[in-house]
């Protein structure tokens, strides 16, 4: 029996309607417990409309006055009705320490409030206790062991209303929401508390019986099921809305068990070091049983793969480890074995190739749950054969080109396949193998394990796969580009993700629809992850959709190429879209869940035709779904604002030389060029770099080149660049002097220090890097008045701009007088050198404009699914101090 009442510990909360009759066995039930210290009754009448539930109240409490309290109160709702019995228990019984909550038609077997209690008591940090369900009327029985998780909490509620809950989470304020009438009221509690930095914690014999009839609220609510979840995620979106699922997941169920093959050690991560747990092959393997044997107990992550330590070091700084832990698991949606054989190139690029052979695979991926059925089945030739000549069925190999200068090791190949063969032989040997083949339990899973929950994530992305995460630890921004090479576009996002990378933001580089990306090596240190992001849909433009002229991308039409945009970028703080058209269709979504998104402009091109066509016309067609549009000079974003973007949306940043380079080289080459000047020379050299297609006026530099050699000027030409398609049909003229283009800093500057003149004779034009640059290194420029040349280059001051039509006669007639005048040039250079702004200043305004937009996001999230706050700030760690 329980001791006589003096200060109770715990109140039980009986709230009651409509059972009139049952209310009596709840009662009885909460009486008799046995437990060594002191508890109180409390039942809330909810304006019961059976005068037989007050008098079977006041029966019991006639015989038990000490343990029973009654309240009675209008009808309000059930949720209404335990905020009565918390609040009245917490008024009048100031010892109270905990609350268990007790339906009127339930019942709880004589020693669950002392096995809850001290549970309570001995983890100090959980803050409420739940039990298993077993069901009577209706008989089923429900397991849901394992620790506690508000990953899978998100989807199931695993915490039924029958538990113990600690006061502090009702000194925190938590209430039952008495909004909510359809259901799910204790599912609403469990979540707010959580969203509060509460845990719970999982009792296997706690004593708790659920009647289970064929109509009840609980029915109605799962009739209403669509319903009311929509509307849990909607109010706690912070924590299981999209993004709140991937953080969770992240923090608490690793997706990928890493096993190296040389080291006999491992690990459980998401993707980065941030959350992996270091693990040894022998831990893993009594995992892998444990969770064979009962997978509700033991988690486990859904994906193994094998590689050497090698092999992860270089993945991971490459930043190539995300992409192929992404490529796994799409690939393994309709591959049993998935891997990547790594390949030395030459150059600058990283490259997917089709192709090649698992036996020389470097990385090796498999599917839990494919592995459970290989260590179950019988005939296992499949597998056995993977490393014999042929194809083997189910399995996908690439081929993962990288820069020689990555760092790639002279490991033989095959050591990686033959490791994963052995592997699953001593699985299948195992003496533990025959337990695998019962079950060990009586009561059924009800709830998936979490290994198969990432699948639900997947559901909210409509069934693709999310990204592995890098560390929530800190601010991640991704550029979007639709090829990554050398081209203007791309080196402006390769310097401002230095910039952002040196204000302490993790920077992350996706590429959409190509197998090739270039990164110069002066800025790979910058760039925390490369990835590549393909769809059949990606490329495509839709001829029978424009706006204002400009054609969208098909990928609009196609749901799921969208959704694979939305998985893949949803775990970042923002993304900043460089003239990516797929994007577009992507960014509304990514808006709306909380992603900041950023379109970056540099150009308006023009049509054959003289129209205003291209990615400033599709900023204006998707301009709802931008929180920040950023052009690269005052033309462009005066004519946005003109043509409908807000000012307040607009953001001027303009372009600096597209190389960084250091000061004493830039003095040293400054100094050369003023001395080369003050001396006779024979000759003006004279630079074209660029593009060799129409936009760039090839044909009006052809002309200027043949005028130069009729007028014997003493111009001494190169001409450095590539036709962007290769289609372009190159003057015969500059054939023969065309150099095939460079791309690195060194011999950009090599090139500039070269030059005296560099001439520039678009149809249109942005802001072009390569005028920056050679203005910085003292190059006088000749350039046509188009687009925003005049912001950069002051005619006659520090460069010299000539009129489309009369471009040639003007650029011969400077090109004259420089080579007669030389003082002119050096002037006019000295002034081209000290206007130069260089990126630090240029990305200033952007970073604490794009800092104040994801920091304030930021806030709004739950402390405990944000570790970069709880490092700020230390919010997360003063949560979790109100757990314990």
């Amino acid at each position: 029996m329980t001791k006589v009442l003096d200060e109770p510990i715990v109140a039980v909360v009986i709230p009651l309607f409509a059972h009139s009759v049952l209310v009596a066995d709840a009662l009885e039930s909460a009486l008799s417990q046995r437990c060594g210290f002191s508890f109180c009754i409390v039942v809330v009448n909810d304006g019961c409309p059976f005068q037989e539930s007050a008098l079977q109240v006041k029966s019991i409490q006639t015989v038990r006055p000490d343990v029973v309290h009654y309240v009675v109160q209008p009808n309000r709702g059930l949720s209404a009705a335990r905020n009565t019995g918390i609040d009245y228990a917490l008024a009048h019984f100031p010892s109270l320490q905990a609350i268990y909550f007790l339906d009127s038609d339930n019942a709880i077997l004589p020693g669950a409030l002392e096995a809850a209690w001290s549970s309570l008591q001995a983890n100090p940090g959980t803050s409420w206790i739940y039990p298993n369900i077993d069901m009577f009327g209706i008989t089923r029985n429900f397991d849901y062991r394992g620790d506690y998780s508000v990953f899978r909490h998100a989807f199931y509620n695993i915490c039924e209303a029958g538990s113990m809950v600690h006061r502090r989470v009702f000194d925190a304020g938590i209430r039952f929401d008495e909004t909510m009438k359809s259901g799910y009221e204790d599912w609403d509690f469990w979540l707010t508390a959580a969203e509060k930095g509460f845990r719970g914690a999982h009792h296997p014999h706690f004593g708790f019986r659920y009647r289970n009839r064929g109509e009840s609220m609980l029915s109605q609510a799962h009739r209403d099921d669509k319903e009311i979840r929509s509307e849990l995620r909607r109010k706690h979106a912070s924590l299981i809305g999209q993004r709140g699922l991937m953080r969770l997941e992240t923090l608490e169920s690793p997706r990928y068990a890493i096993l190296f093959t040389d080291t006999n050690e491992g690990m459980l991560t998401s993707g980065h070091a941030y959350s992996a747990t270091a693990i040894s092959h022998v831990e893993i393997d009594e995992r892998l049983w444990r969770n064979i044997v009962f997978p509700g107990g033991q988690g486990l992550p859904p994906f193994f793969v094998f590689m050497t330590h090698a092999a992860w070091i270089l993945m991971s700084q490459t930043g190539l480890i995300l992409w192929v832990l992404y490529h796994f698991e799409v690939t393994l949606k309709d591959m049993a074995i998935s891997s990547i054989v790594i390949h030395s190139d030459q150059g600058e690029a990283f490259e997917i190739r089709g192709g090649g052979k698992i036996a020389n695979s470097d990385v090796l991926a498999i599917r839990l749950d494919t592995l459970r059925a290989v260590i179950r089945e019988a005939d296992t030739s499949w597998i056995e054969g993977l490393l014999s000549p042929g194809e083997s069925k189910g399995v996908s190999t690439e081929t993962l080109a990288l820069p020689h200068t990555a760092g790639l090791s002279a490991e033989p190949k095959g050591t990686v396949a033959l490791a994963f063969l052995v592997k699953i032989r001593s699985w299948r040997a195992s003496r533990y193998r025959f337990a695998a083949s019962r079950a060990w339990i009586w009561r059924d899973l009800s709830v998936p394990p979490l290994d198969a929950l990432y699948l639900k994530v997947q559901e909210a992305f409509g069934g693709e796969v999310d990204y592995p995460s890098a560390s929530p630890a800190t601010r991640n921004i991704g550029f979007i580009l639709p090829i990554a090479s050398f081209g203007g576009v791309e080196r402006v996002a390769y310097n401002l993700a230095q910039q952002f990378c040196s204000a302490g933001w993790q920077v992350h580089l996706y590429v959409i629809g190509q197998s090739r990306i270039e990164v110069p090596a002066e800025f790979r240190s910058s760039i925390a992850s490369i990835n590549f992001l393909q769809d059949p849909a990606f490329g495509a433009w839709d001829p029978e959709t424009e706006y204002q002229g400009t054609a969208l991308s098909a990928s609009r039409k196609h749901p799921r190429a969208v959704n694979r945009l939305v998985a893949a970028l949803a775990w970042l703080d923002v993304v900043v879209n460089c003239h990516t058209g797929e994007f577009n269709a992507a960014a509304a979504q990514l808006r709306r869940i909380g992603v900041r998104t950023v379109s970056h402009l540099h150009i308006l091109d023009l049509s054959p035709y003289g129209r205003s066509v291209g990615h400033p016309i599709l900023a204006l067609a998707y301009e709802h779904a931008y929180d920040l549009i950023v052009c690269n000079s005052r033309q462009l974003a005066a004519w946005m604002h003109a043509a409908g973007i807000p000012a307040e949306k607009l953001l001027l940043v303009p372009n600096a030389p597209g190389h960084p380079l250091d000061q004493a080289t830039r003095e040293s080459i400054l100094a050369e060029r003023a001395e080369r000047q003050e001396s006779p020379k024979l000759s003006l050299n004279a630079l074209y770099l660029g593009r060799l297609d129409r936009q760039k006026g090839i044909d009006r530099l052809a002309e200027v080149v043949r005028q130069t050699r009729e007028l014997d000027l003493p111009v001494e030409w190169r001409i450095v660049g590539s036709a962007i398609t290769g289609q372009e049909t190159l003057p015969p003229i500059l054939q023969g002097l065309r150099e095939p283009p460079v791309f690195d800093g060194q011999s950009l500057t090599a090139l500039f220090a070269w030059a005296d003149v560099m001439v520039l004779l678009s149809e249109f034009e942005g802001v072009p890097l390569s005028v920056l640059e050679a203005q910085r290194l003292g190059v006088v420029v000749i350039a046509t008045n188009v687009g925003a040349l005049s912001e950069i280059v002051s005619n006659g001051k520090n460069g010299f701009l000539v009129e489309t039509d009369t471009a040639i006669e003007q650029a011969v007639a400077l090109l004259r007088l420089f080579a007669e005048v030389p003082e002119l040039r050096s002037a006019v250079a000295s002034n081209a050198a000290s206007q130069v702004i260089e990126w630090p200043q240029a990305a200033r305004a952007l970073i604490a404009r794009i800092d104040a937009m994801v920091d304030a996001e930021r806030l709004a999230r739950p402390p405990y699914l944000d570790p970069f706050r709880s490092a700020a700030s230390g919010e997360v760690a003063s949560a979790v101090s109100i757990t314990q």
